[in-house]
């Protein structure tokens, strides 16, 4: 005759799923918390190279190409660069790396940049644009800046990579801690 299994075994048993569970919906909340914060460093990254992109473009209170030195600064990560487009309403493209659209809805005149996720071809973007007066009457000057949202996931995966492990082990602690203390 077979004996029944231990407490210790049932109890194990019955605790391995749950926390298995609870493991990967602790993963699914690490990666959700750790895309939260990453958007929103790389969001003030991306406000603030809106707000530089506009300095630059500006001399003389009236708006000028960009000049090569500052084109470099925003074209330096060749495998994810940021792109860029400056255009007037009355004049067409002043500045650009990339045609990006305009803001939808456009954002209102020196207030603050407007962010928004964005589809361009086969890339998705996340672009901040703001709205500037121009010397010209009746003229406006659109600034945006857009970025791939691969460097985005690519860090909430690394923080979900170094944390997992650790829930993992303190998982497997308690688990232990049971199968000992129903001693």
């Amino acid at each position: 005759m077979r004996r029944p299994p231990s407490l210790r075994r049932r109890l194990l048993a019955f605790l391995v799923a749950p926390m298995a569970l609870a493991w990967l919906i602790s993963g699914a909340l690490v990666y959700v918390l750790a895309l939260h914060y990453a958007n929103l460093n790389y969001d003030r990254a991306l406000t603030d190279a809106l707000r530089a992109l506009q300095r630059m473009m500006q001399s003389d209170s009236r708006y000028q190409a960009l000049n090569p030195q500052a084109r470099i600064l925003f074209e330096v990560d060749s495998e994810d660069p940021n792109y860029y487009t400056v255009r007037s309403l009355h004049h067409g493209t002043l500045a650009a790396n990339l045609e990006l659209p305009m803001p939808e809805p456009m954002p209102a005149s020196g207030g603050n940049p407007q962010l928004e996720s964005v589809e361009f071809g086969e890339r998705n973007l996340r672009m901040a644009s703001l709205v500037a007066p121009s010397e010209e009457a009746g003229d406006t000057i659109v600034v945006s800046v857009a970025q791939t949202m691969r460097e985005r996931h690519a860090l909430a995966r690394e923080i979900l990579i170094a944390v997992l492990p650790i829930v993992l082990g303190l998982m497997s602690l308690v688990l232990i801690l049971v199968w000992f203390g129903v001693n």
